[in-house]
């Protein structure tokens, strides 16, 4: 996962700087304009970076239209007084005080429609249901006295 931050305002880019400092340091949340954008593109094009591994975020319409468009996973940034649509996006953020690493990793995991994890311990992990659980929640329940 690659998390590409595209037009945002200073401010915000603070924000997203101190939460996921780690994630700065080793290259997976990077800041692109025009004058780095080809890199991506190169890394694109040449297969080394497959679009629905890269989550733009960004204010700008044409570039998450276009971030849609190429099978991206898409964050728009909304100001709290603005009133405008972004067809297709994943999610409209109005602030990036709070966000940390782990919310981009729940916006990659929801529009892959992987279950999230919602409490792990060292014997025990409680994730949503997945499609895949299907079959063995029919044999859980099955037996008799379970639907009683």
């Amino acid at each position: 996962m690659k998390i590409i931050i595209w037009e945002l305002p200073e401010k915000e880019i603070a924000y997203l700087k101190k939460n996921c400092a780690a994630q700065f340091e080793t290259g997976e949340i990077c800041i692109i304009g025009p004058e780095n954008a080809n890199e991506i593109y190169v890394e694109l094009n040449s297969g080394k970076l497959a679009p629905a591994e890269v989550i733009v975020v960004s204010e700008n319409g044409d570039i998450l239209a276009e971030s849609v468009e190429a099978g991206m996973i898409t964050i728009a940034y909304l100001l709290p007084t603005e009133n405008r649509t972004f067809p297709q996006i994943d999610i409209m953020v109005e602030g990036f005080e709070e966000v940390d690493y782990d919310f981009f990793e729940k916006i990659y995991q929801r529009h892959h429609n992987l279950p999230w994890t919602i409490l792990e311990t060292e014997r025990l992990v409680v994730r949503e249901l997945a499609l895949s659980d299907m079959d063995a929640l029919f044999e859980l329940y099955s037996y008799e006295g379970m639907t009683d």
